[in-house]
């Protein structure tokens, strides 16, 4: 047996380059990704897609591997495993695809199929395309690659060590994800792992297991063999689909497991005879699931966009404090937690019947097969059924070889598996058990009638990071019903540090402890009194918020990060001594507090107790040694040199190094944090704005830094230097948007004119809008968000489609380079103006690769030409032109780069389809069409796509004579959409994919969407309609 080895090499991939990320922020607020909020800021985002030439790029890659396994990790994008080979088959385990070919499915934009991504605090991880430290470490028995970020969306600390033993046929992934912030954050981990898949290709799920769920459990079905409505698709009732085998789902979907006491999933290739195990504590990693494109013209077409020639994929997602899209996990302050996950490739050993971390095992009647992790000398096995052995045998067995026994025929609905002391097994007969309730519609703050219950929505909406509700809407309900609910008051004041606002933070966080000490002194819990603190010190009280922090220390719950707040204030008035005792005391709470741990070093290093200092530090670091704030103490101990400190930062530099200049200068360490900045400059070129103002040198200042200002210091820094245009940026981000719009007011450039136009957009003053954006446009042409905006808002508020159309067309140099959104609403504003050939000309002229979830818009506009064109040559008494142009309507061509995630989208021209049928005697294929209206579920689903799906159904009822079920259907939906309209959104209403900046009044939006229905379907229940004739 060889050792374990780790090497850095150049490999050579073929590339297809991303594009540049956007110069301007997008305050994306109701943007969804994945079912959380997809809005990006602070980050600067990538819109269009790749260059469509590829060539050949080198990268630095690591190559872990023992005898058995070879993994190659990629640090500079998102440091993920790109590829995974079982060296006893040649089989690679998980997908590789052949070339790096960004699609816009990111959180960020850009995203790469392939590999396992390595997903937090939500998926996809926003720095999935963005590079990641890494360090080596050679273990006892084997070697570890670790790989760390302070993520750009929180600046938590993620780390993953990738561990591979000397001795074993399966690697580990080690994680250690840290909220090196003052607030608590709501995390997940999932490990997206794709599988290469074909027709032979199955899931396994543990035999426990007897349903699947979709995102936030909207629907469910029984597995394996599933039955009914699920996900806008509905499966046969009687005979059911088995869909642990892949090939049998034939639309996109997630299967997100049920709730299982077993550790494994995975799954095989039943063709190659290969596959993949994963295992994960079910206690914590009890996320199991399997996302697939299917087969069908939307998984075709993201084949295309994502890969050239390395076929389809499915992906295999193990999650950690999730189970769920969105389910989401409290990681309080200065928390950390440790978690591993494993996965091991399998051969001819079929779908296991049951694995763990040392073995797997496939039994059938007649065969048990076994596939250990490691050498098994002389072991036992023992195989029974009925209570009594009727299989055992004394054997070696080979780590990652399939050992195979002919066991006598038998009843394998029960039996149990001994394997020596590594593995055992009891095989039970399961019963189904009833599908569980689906997950229930929260209400809108007014519609509820407690306090309690207005907290426990809003803690829902907060903690799942929800796209569509404001979580503060229901606790300000609750207030207003209760002044004096505590729960409410305590949230709602830690909603307001998170904006910075720290005056009305302190306000209701005093009036929460008001209400909690009325009888006790002191609150059960010291989380109130920790938040005190914060608004206090963000309202430059540092003596009030210390008494908080020593007072919230007084209960455990608030230790860790109290003191470790306390520890920072003590550093700043210089009493060393102190903060090194709060430091200690909060890593007694919390040994892994990585600024704690540093803090106390940093205070004995001033105490003159360097040497102790050094110890601390060395201890730190050999248990991460990618923590940078203990890295740049080692150099301002004399220990580390400032070149190898840079050396280690492969992510982005200036972002991490202001996450340490913030916790230096708020634990009194200002030199040592201006020595930091000053000396970022002769290892990057990529400097934040707010260094630049803080070194004193401007000139550094580059439009292509991917971060905008969110922090309190570069705010400060910035409105000390008259940045109006950044500072706006930040105060527009945490939604003081009045503060936003005086800044933005003051400046003439493209950026500010832009920026304002936002902020008038949001106040409804849509003719300044446009105006501003015009104006931002003739100042930068080549800008091409800028275009994109200006067609967006015209479009979106109804401007005249043929100036739309026009305006558009002069911004655009080529319609075949034009960035995709733009070309989309180009086609738009044709179709608004009944200009439906040109429309189409735009259409079927550029080369689309939508962003996911983008599709439909983009499949609704080629739908919508094609309908319109059809609506027309009827009207010119063109039936059979009209017939086809219906028909074209319903099937979108390969080369438009969409396809359709629920098939009520083309109902429509479906619809008009039978019309013409039936006026040409072909009453059997048109009442055929009506009644597969009919088989369609109204849902969640099916109301994303086409809302008037009732009112067809009804259309499709009426002409074949069942006007009674046509009546209920319309009446039914009119007294839905009715109540709908009369709601109150707590938040936006409704969501998008796209990054969208331009917020639309919510009761606006609300009351003319259901109008519209309730007019189209109350025409039809009259006999108005034109649909009806």
């Amino acid at each position: 047996m060889s050792k374990t080895t780790a090497t850095i090499r150049k490999i050579v991939i073929p590339t297809y380059a991303e594009a540049p990320a956007e110069k301007l922020p997008m305050f994306a607020e109701n943007r969804v990704h994945q079912r959380f909020t997809g809005n990006p800021y602070p980050n600067a985002v990538v819109i269009r897609t790749p260059e469509k030439t590829k060539f050949n790029k080198t990268y630095e890659a690591i190559v872990l591997e023992n005898d058995y396994i070879e993994l190659v990790i990629l640090p500079e994008i998102g440091g993920k495993i790109y590829s995974a080979l079982d060296k006893k088959t040649g089989y690679n385990f998980f997908y590789k695809n052949e070339v790096i070919k960004p699609a816009l499915i990111g959180m960020l934009g850009s995203w790469i199929s392939g590999g396992i991504e390595f997903n937090w605090p939500y998926h996809h991880r926003a720095s999935t395309m963005l590079p990641s430290d890494y360090e080596i470490v050679k273990e006892d028995g084997g070697v570890t690659v670790w790989l760390s970020e302070h993520e750009p969306v929180d600046r938590m600390k993620g780390m993953v060590g990738v561990y591979l033993a000397d001795d074993r046929a399966i690697f580990e992934t080690r994680m250690k994800v840290s909220n090196r912030t003052p607030l608590r954050h709501s995390f997940l981990w999932w490990e997206n792992t794709a599988v290469p898949v074909n027709k032979d290709y199955e899931i396994f799920f543990p035999s426990d297991v007897d349903h699947v769920h979709f995102h936030y459990r909207r629907s469910n079905t029984t597995y394996p063999i599933a039955r009914g409505h699920f996900n806008g698709y509905t499966f046969d009732e009687k005979n059911g689909v088995d869909i642990s085998k892949h090939f049998n789902t034939k639309f996109p979907t997630s299967y997100f497991c049920a709730a299982s006491d077993y550790d494994y999933f995975g799954g095989y290739d039943a063709g190659k005879k290969c596959g993949v195990v994963h295992i994960g504590d079910h206690h914590i990693s009890i996320g199991k699931k399997m996302f697939t494109w299917a087969y069908n013209q939307l998984s075709r077409s993201w084949e295309r966009a994502l890969t050239d020639t390395s076929g389809p994929y499915a992906e295999l997602m193990a999650g950690s404090y999730t189970n769920n899209q969105p389910d989401l996990t409290w990681l309080e302050a200065y928390e950390t937690k440790c978690f591993k996950q494993s996965w091991y490739p399998i051969g001819a050993l079929g779908v296991p019947s049951y694995a763990n971390y040392d073995a797997a095992i496939h039994v059938e009647s007649g065969v048990l097969r076994v596939q250990p992790t490691k050498d098994l000398k002389n072991v036992k096995i023992v195989l029974t059924n009925g209570g009594k052995p009727i299989f055992q045998t004394t054997a070696d067995l080979a780590a990652g070889e399939v050992c195979t026994f002919e066991t006598p025929a038998f009843d394998a609905s029960t039996y149990t598996v001994t394997i020596g002391d590594v593995l055992f097994y009891e095989q039970t007969v399961h019963v189904q058990q009833p599908l569980p309730p689906l997950f229930p519609e929260v209400p809108m703050p007014d519609e509820i009638k407690t306090a309690h219950e207005l907290y426990v929505a809003g803690l829902h909406f907060l903690q799942y990071r929800d796209p569509n509700a404001a979580p503060e809407k229901y606790f300000a309900r609750a207030v207003e019903l209760e002044p004096d609910f505590a729960p409410a008051l305590q949230i709602l004041g830690e909603i307001y540090i998170r904006r910075h606002e720290y005056a009305k933070a302190k306000d209701v966080l005093d009036r929460a402890l008001a209400a909690l000490t009325v009888y006790n002194f002191h609150p059960e819990s010291g989380r109130l009194n920790y938040l005190r603190g914060l608004a206090l010190a963000g309202l430059g009280e540092d003596k009030l918020a210390y008494d908080a922090f020593r007072k919230a220390a007084w209960m455990a719950d608030a230790v860790a990060p109290a003191m470790t707040r306390a520890a920072m204030l003590d550093g700043k008035r210089g009493d060393f001594a102190a903060a090194k005792a709060c430091a200690k005391n909060a890593i007694e709470y919390g040994a892994q507090n990585l600024t704690a741990i540093v803090l106390a070093a940093a205070a004995d290093y001033k105490l003159g107790h360097k040497a102790d200092a050094v110890r601390a530090l060395e201890r730190e670091l050999e248990r991460d040694p990618l923590n940078h704030l203990a890295r740049w103490f080692m150099v301002v101990m004399g220990k580390l040199s400032e070149k190898k400190f840079f050396a280690k930062l492969y992510s982005n530099k200036s972002q991490t190094c202001l996450d340490l200049a913030v916790d230096l200068i708020d634990a009194g360490y200002r030199a040592e944090a201006m020595d930091l900045l000053r000396a970022l400059p002769k290892y990057t070129d990529d400097i934040a704005p707010a260094i630049a103002y803080m070194i004193g040198d401007p000139t550094l200042i580059r439009d292509t830094h991917r971060t905008f200002p969110f922090r309190p210091l570069e705010a400060k820094v910035l409105a000390e230097n008259g940045a109006n245009c950044l500072l706006a940026y930040y105060h527009y981000g945490d939604h003081r948007y009045a503060e936003a719009e005086a800044l933005f007011e003051k400046g003439s450039d493209y950026a500010s004119k832009r920026g304002l136009a936002i902020c008038t957009y949001r106040r409804g003053d849509v003719e300044r809008t446009i105006r501003l954006l015009e104006e931002a446009h003739a100042l930068c042409p080549d800008m091409e968000q800028l275009v994109f905006e200006l067609a967006y808002v015209l479009n979106h508020t109804g401007a005249e489609p043929n100036a739309t159309a026009e305006k558009i067309g002069s911004m655009v140099p080529s319609l075949v380079t034009v960035r995709d959104d733009i070309a989309i609403e180009w086609a738009t504003a044709y179709n608004r103006a009944h200009r439906y050939d040109e429309a189409i000309r735009v259409l079927e002229g550029h080369d689309f690769i939508p962003c996911e979830g983008g599709e439909t818009a983009l499949a609704k506009q080629y739908i919508a030409a094609w309908y319109g064109k059809g609506i027309d040559l009827r009207a010119a008494g063109k039936d059979a032109e009209a017939l086809e142009a219906f028909r074209r309507a319903e099937v979108l061509p390969e080369s438009l780069g969409a396809g359709l995630w629920h098939m009520a989208t083309i109902v429509p021209a479906q619809y008009e389809e039978a019309l013409l049928l039936e006026k040409a005697g072909d009453r059997d294929a048109a009442f055929k069409i009506y009644d597969y209206f009919n088989t369609l579920y109204v849902d969640f689903f099916s109301n994303m796509n086409l809302p008037l799906l009732p009112v067809y159904q009804a259309l499709g009822d009426i002409r074949m004579g069942k006007t009674d079920e046509a009546k209920a259907l319309l009446e039914k939906a009119i007294a839905g959409w009715k109540f709908e309209r009369e709601r109150h959104d707590s938040g936006y209403f409704g969501t998008t994919p796209f990054f969208i900046s331009y917020m639309d009044d919510p009761h606006t939006a609300r009351v003319k969407n259901y109008d519209a229905l309730i007019a189209t379907a109350e025409a039809v229940l009259d006999g108005t309609s034109d649909l009806l004739k």
